[in-house]
C-alpha cells in the first residue's frame, strides 16, 4: 500500500515511473496505484509464471505468486484490499510464461483469458512481432490508451539470465527480448514500468546477470513515453 500511494503521488506528473525492486509482489502495489487513474490500463506480464494463483490454489503459499490475482480481488487475505481499483482480466497479457499450476490454469479458463497467455513456446512458433501485434489489436479493441509493462527477468532463459530465484528452462532468447523491446512502440503509451527479480547474492563475480539487467533497463527506459 505504501507503493500504491507513492505512484498514486507521482503519475499525474506525467513523468514515466520505473519501480525496480525485489519479487514480483511489488507489482501489486505499482500496478494498484496505476488503476487509480487509468482503471482501463492494459498490463503485460513478462515472466516464466502467471502469477495468478491465491492463497487456495498455491503449492508454495509464497505472496509473489499472488499478485495478479491480488489485483482482480480473487484472493481472501489483505493482499485484496490492497487494489481499490480492480484490474479488469481482459486487460492483462502474458509474455514467456511457461511454468503455470494447475489451478492457474483453471484460474486463467474460467476467467475465459487463458488465451492471452503467450507462453515462450507460442512465442518461438509465431515469431515474437506476430505475438506484440496480436496484443497491439486486442488492446486497441478493448479501448486501451495506455499501458504498464510488468517486467520479471525470469521470463529470458536462464542461459542468459541466471541471478535469479525461480528459474524455469526454455526461454526467451536475447533476440526474442529485442524485437519485444522494439514492438512496445507500437502498444499504447507505456508510461510506467516494473523490473523485477534480479538476486545480486546469485550472480558470478563478473555481475554477468547485474550488467544484462542495466542494459536492459536502458532499453526498456528509451521506450517509456
Amino acid at each position: 500500500s505504501h507503493l500504491r500511494e507513492e505512484v498514486v503521488g507521482h503519475v499525474p506528473e506525467q513523468e514515466p515511473i520505473v519501480m525496480y525492486g525485489g519479487d514480483h509482489s511489488l507489482a501489486l502495489g505499482s500496478i494498484a496505484g496505476v488503476l487509480q487513474h487509468e482503471p482501463n490500463v492494459g498490463v503485460i506480464w513478462f515472466d516464466a509464471h502467471t502469477d495468478i494463483n491465491t492463497e487456495a490454489s498455491s503449492p508454495s503459499g509464497n505472496a509473489h505468486g499472488m499478485p495478479v490475482a491480488a489485483l482482480m480481488g480473487l484472493c481472501q487475505s489483505a493482499l485484496n484490499e490492497v487494489a481499490s481499483v480492480r484490474l479488469k482480466p481482459q486487460n492483462i497479457f502474458w509474455v514467456g510464461a511457461r511454468s503455470i499450476d494447475p489451478g492457474e490454469e483453471q484460474i486463467l479458463r474460467q476467467l475465459g483469458i487463458y488465451d492471452h497467455v503467450y507462453s515462450a513456446d507460442d512465442v518461438h512458433r509465431l515469431g515474437m512481432k506476430a505475438v506484440m501485434a496480436d496484443i497491439r489489436s486486442r488492446m486497441l479493441a478493448q479501448g486501451i490508451t495506455a499501458l504498464h509493462l510488468s517486467f520479471d527477468i525470469d521470463g529470458m532463459d536462464p542461459g542468459i539470465v541466471a541471478a535469479t530465484g525461480t528459474k524455469v528452462p526454455n526461454g526467451l532468447t536475447q533476440e526474442d527480448l529485442d524485437t519485444f523491446i522494439q514492438s512496445l512502440s507500437i502498444l499504447p503509451p507505456m508510461h510506467t514500468m516494473d523490473f523485477v527479480e534480479y538476486n545480486p547474492l546469485m550472480d558470478d563475480e563478473q555481475q554477468t546477470t547485474g550488467k544484462w539487467c542495466k542494459e536492459t533497463l536502458e532499453k526498456l527506459c528509451s521506450v517509456l513515453r
